[in-house]
C-alpha cells in the first residue's frame, strides 16, 4: 500500500501511566448499542463538516468481508494485539476485551464496515504535531480537542473511541480526500493496552498508522490503495473503516444501523439534508425523505415525532442568546403516552429529551435551535456523547436551559387551549355522535339510536378520539347533571353586511332556505372530492383562532384509514339544537398541509375535497366566514 515505509507506530510507555484493557475513551459510549453510538457520533461529525455547497449530505453504510492478509501491515498489528492481550490476562482474566481481539486478528477474513461521507469537507489539514486543532488530528489521534466550529472531528474529538468500540480488534483506519487537495490520506489508530513485545520495552496502548521512518512528527501516507473489495476514495469526504465490525453477526442488513439513524437525524432526513444508503450481504437499501414515512411507520417510538414535524404552524419565539426557536407539535390520543420533547441544533440530531409533568395531553413535540447563535450556545453546553445539554458547562448555561424548557411550556399550552376544552353536554347533539345515522335520520327532532357503535364495541378507556365501552347493552346511560353553556351563533335569517339573501322569507328576507335535509349532495361518484365522507368513520374537534383580527374556524377531522370526499356542516342553535336548513355564511376554506396550505371548493354547507391522510388518518380545515361571528357547528 503506497510507498515507503508506514505502519503501526505504539511509543514507548516511559514512566507514564500503565493501563489495562478496559479503555476509558470508550467508556464515554457505555450504555448505548454499538449502532446507536455510530450513528450519533459519525453523522454528527459529517453534518458539522457540510461543504457550504453542498445541499446534502450523503451517509454511506458498506459492509464487506476482507481477507485479513488485505489489511495494511496486519502482521505487526497481530503482535501488538496478542501481546497486549497476554500483558493484561494475567492482571484482569475476566475482562475479555483483548481476549477476543486476539482471536478475532488470527482469522483468515474479517466482515469490515465502511462509513463514507460525501458533500462534506473531508479532513482537512495537517497531522503535525504542531497542528493539534485541525480536524485531521483531531479526529484521529485528538481527545478533548474540538476541531471548531464548522469541522468533522466533533465537538470533544472522540470520533475514534466509538470507532474502536465498535472493532472487534479495536482498530480503525480512515481515508479522506480534503477540500482543495488532490491527494488521498490515509490513517490509522489502534486502541490497546500498556504491552510489551517479546525482548522489548513497555508500549503505550495507542497506535497510529504512520511513516515508520520519520521519528520526529506524525506524517501520514498519502495516495492509498484500496482496502480489500472498496473502491479507492476519489470524492471530496471521508470514510472510516471498523476492522471486524462487532454487530455483523447480528445485524447482517444494516437494519439496526438504519433505524438509529431515523431515530436521531429524523428531521436531517425529513428536509432532504441527509440521505443514506446501505450496502450489504443482504442487499442494498436508501433512506431518504421520498422512503423515510416507510420506514419511520414501523417504529413505534419515532413515528409520533415525525407527525410532530409535519405541524404546519410550529410554535415560535426569539429568545435571548439562541435565536429563532421552533416548536413542532403533534396532539394525539392514540399515541399512548406522552411523548416529551426532543431538542435539536444545526445538525438536526436528536440531543435533549425535555419533559413536562403539568402537561396532560398526550403529544409528541421537536424543539429546534438551528440558527448560528443559538447552535453555538447549545454546542457549548453539549455533553461527550451529544445527548444532553448540561447547564454546568458553559456560563449563562442555567438560564438558557430555563428559557428553552419556559418556551416548550408556553408552546404545548398554547396547543393545548387549542384542543382540549370543558366537556358539555349540548341536548340534540348525541344524534350526530359516532352511533347510528344515515340520510334518513338527518333534520328529525328526537335522538334516533339503534344497534352498536359503528367504530366498535368500544374500550374500557374513552378519550377524544376512542369509543367507550357500554355498560347497558343497547341502552344509553341517563345523565343525572346536565352542564349548560351559552353558544354565540348568528340568528336565523340573520344577515351581515356581505351576506345578502342570506335571510329567509319568514324572516323578511328575500331569499329561500334550503329544503328540509339541506344540502346533502347527489349524483355523484367516488374519488371526485365530492363524495360524501361517512360520518360514523371520521372524529371531529373544533376551536376557534384569531388571524388579522378574523376569527377562524379550525377543525380536526381524524380516522382510522385514509378517506377522501366532502363533508357537511350544520350549525347549532343557542340550547344546542340542529339547524338542517340555515346556510353557514362560509367565504373560504382550506386544508393545512406540511408544505402550506390548499384552497378547498364549497357550496353552501358542503365542503369538497377534503383529504384524511397518514396513520391514522387525520385533516386540520380552517374556515373563514363573511361575518365576524363564532358559529357552533357539528359535522354530521
Amino acid at each position: 500500500m503506497g510507498k515507503g515505509n508506514y505502519g503501526f507506530f505504539f511509543e514507548k510507555s516511559g514512566r507514564s501511566r500503565a493501563y489495562g484493557a478496559t479503555s476509558s475513551d470508550e467508556e464515554h459510549f457505555k450504555g448505548t448499542t454499538i449502532a446507536e453510538a455510530l450513528v450519533r457520533e459519525l453523522g454528527q461529525n459529517s453534518l458539522d463538516a457540510v461543504d457550504s455547497g453542498s445541499e446534502c449530505v450523503r451517509l454511506e453504510f458498506e459492509l464487506a468481508s476482507v481477507n485479513s492478509s488485505d489489511i495494511p501491515d496486519v502482521e505487526n498489528l497481530k503482535a501488538h494485539i496478542l501481546a497486549a492481550h497476554e500483558t493484561t490476562q494475567s492482571i484482569d482474566a475476566r475482562n475479555t476485551r483483548l481476549k477476543d481481539a486476539a482471536e478475532s486478528i488470527q482469522r483468515d477474513s474479517m466482515m469490515v464496515l465502511r462509513v463514507g461521507d460525501y458533500g462534506t469537507k473531508g479532513l482537512t489539514g495537517s497531522e503535525r504535531q504542531s497542528a493539534k486543532g485541525t480536524p485531521l488530528s483531531a479526529l484521529t489521534r485528538g481527545a478533548g480537542i474540538s476541531a471548531g466550529k464548522d469541522g468533522g472531528g466533533g465537538s470533544f474529538g472522540v470520533g475514534s473511541s466509538v470507532g474502536t468500540l465498535a472493532s472487534d480488534v479495536h482498530t480503525v483506519f480512515w481515508t479522506s480526500l480534503p477540500k482543495g487537495e488532490r491527494e488521498v490520506v490515509f490513517a490509522g489508530y489502534s486502541q490497546l493496552a500498556t504491552h510489551r513485545l517479546p525482548g522489548g520495552e513497555d508500549l503505550v496502548p495507542d497506535g497510529f498508522f504512520l511513516n515508520l521512518d520519520r521519528k520526529d512528527d506524525f506524517e501520514y501516507l498519502r495516495s492509498p490503495g484500496s482496502i480489500g473489495p472498496f473502491k479507492q476514495r476519489e470524492e471530496q469526504g471521508t470514510d472510516v473503516f471498523i476492522l471486524g465490525y462487532a454487530d455483523a453477526v447480528n445485524d447482517p442488513g444494516l437494519v439496526a444501523l438504519r433505524s438509529e439513524v431515523i431515530k436521531n437525524f429524523l428531521v436531517a432526513i425529513h428536509r432532504g439534508k441527509l440521505v443514506v444508503t446501505g450496502k450489504t450481504p443482504l442487499g442494498n437499501w436508501i433512506l431518504d425523505k421520498e422512503s423515510l414515512q416507510g420506514y419511520v411507520e414501523n417504529l413505534d417510538d419515532v413515528y409520533p415525532f415525525y407527525r410532530a414535524i409535519l405541524d404546519p404552524e410550529p410554535y415560535v419565539e426569539h429568545l435571548k442568546g439562541l435565536g429563532e426557536v421552533k416548536l413542532f407539535i403533534k396532539v394525539d390520543d392514540g399515541f399512548g403516552k406522552k411523548r416529551d420533547t426532543i431538542g435539536i441544533r444545526k445538525p438536526l440530531m436528536k440531543v435533549a429529551v425535555f419533559r413536562h409533568t403539568s402537561i396532560s395531553m398526550k403529544y409528541a413535540a421537536i424543539m429546534e435551535c438551528s440558527n448560528d447563535e443559538g447552535n453555538q450556545t447549545l454546542r457549548a453546553l453539549e455533553s461527550p456523547r451529544h445527548d444532553k445539554w448540561e447547564p454546568s458547562r458553559d456560563k449563562g448555561g442555567t438560564a438558557t436551559l430555563k428559557r428553552i424548557k419556559d418556551f416548550i411550556r408556553r408552546g404545548l399550552m398554547s396547543r393545548m387551549e387549542e384542543t382540549i376544552g370543558d366537556e358539555v353536554e349540548i341536548k340534540g347533539l348525541e344524534k350526530y355522535l359516532p352511533t347510528f345515522i344515515d340520510s334518513e335520520h338527518l333534520g328529525r327532532k328526537e335522538a334516533k339510536t339503534r344497534g352498536k357503535p359503528k367504530n366498535g364495541e368500544g374500550v374500557d378507556k374513552e378519550s377524544a378520539s376512542m369509543q367507550g365501552q357500554p355498560t347497558i347493552e343497547d341502552k344509553p346511560t341517563p345523565i343525572k347533571t346536565r352542564k349548560s353553556v351559552k353558544v354565540q351563533i348568528q340568528k336565523r335569517g340573520e344577515s351581515g353586511d356581505d351576506a345578502e339573501g342570506m335571510k329567509g322569507k319568514m324572516s323578511g328576507g328575500s331569499s329561500k332556505r334550503k329544503s328540509k335535509g339541506g344540502d346533502l349532495p347527489g349524483g355523484v361518484s367516488e374519488g371526485d372530492g365530492s363524495a360524501k365522507l361517512p360520518g360514523g368513520s371520521i372524529r371531529s374537534r373544533a376551536w376557534f383562532t384569531q388571524q388579522n383580527g378574523k376569527g377562524l374556524l379550525n377543525l380536526h377531522l381524524s380516522s382510522d384509514s385514509p378517506l377522501e370526499g366532502s363533508i357537511n356542516l350544520r350549525a347549532l342553535g343557542p340550547g344546542g339544537e340542529i339547524d338542517d336548513t340555515f346556510v353557514l355564511p362560509i367565504s373560504r376554506v382550506a386544508q393545512r398541509l406540511e408544505q402550506g396550505e390548499k384552497v378547498l371548493e364549497f357550496s353552501g354547507n358542503i365542503i369538497n375535497g377534503v383529504q384524511l391522510n397518514g396513520k391514522p388518518a387525520s385533516a386540520r380545515i380552517v374556515i373563514e366566514f363573511s361575518e365576524n361571528r363564532r358559529f357552533a357547528v357539528a359535522v354530521v
